[in-house]
């Protein structure tokens, strides 16, 4: 035997115990304020967030909110028409550099963090949510989990080739430790809330 075996033999048999894996809870069971937790974590993750009964007419909201914006999209077909470019689901991503409003759907969303789940199915582009300047989030209030956990236990992440969550716009406080919105994607983010 080998003194490379004998060392490796000797750490193998000195190693420490494995400590036991953490538990992770099953689904837990949504909390009757579970939309207004959801909401205060959007707010602390930067984002704002309105009830799409709300919003009206589409195109008179976006008029009012983003008056300088000229290139509004969205992935949503029942919105084409009111003042949005649809996107297809072929829309080469070179197109997009010019975008300043992005509508797109997210699947679940999560009152711990505010995270909100978007697989490729809802984008266009996987480049869309982060090229944009200002990103809208449509969200149905009955896909609110509790948790990350919960969430997982939802999306399947195998059945789709990307997907990603998102929590508020981009930010960073690396610069100058300072807080910087907007400094990689989105300068904001919108959540509207469907019943």
């Amino acid at each position: 035997m080998s003194a490379k075996a004998d060392i490796l033999r000797a750490i193998w048999e000195c190693r420490p115990a494995s400590p036991p894996l953490p538990r992770i809870p099953g689904p837990q069971k949504a909390g009757a304020d579970i939309q207004s937790r959801f909401c205060e974590s959007l707010i602390l993750a930067g984002a704002e967030w309105v009830p799409e009964a709300a919003i009206g007419d589409w195109s008179a909201y976006l008029r009012k909110h983003y008056p300088d914006c000229q290139n509004l999209v969205t992935a949503l077909p029942e919105l084409t028409g009111q003042g949005l470019q649809f996107l297809p689901a072929t829309t080469d991503a070179r197109s997009l550099r010019n975008v300043d409003v992005a509508i797109i759907k997210g699947d679940w969303g999560v009152a711990e963090n505010g995270a909100i789940w978007v697989p490729q199915e809802q984008l266009p582009a996987r480049v869309l949510p982060f090229i944009t300047q200002h990103l809208i989030l449509l969200l149905p209030t009955d896909k609110i989990v509790e948790t990350m956990h919960d969430a997982y236990h939802n999306i399947r992440p195998e059945a789709t080739p990307f997907g990603l969550f998102i929590a508020g716009p981009s930010k960073t406080a690396d610069i100058e430790q300072s807080l910087v919105k907007g400094a990689q994607g989105a300068r904001s983010a919108l959540v509207v809330l469907r019943t």
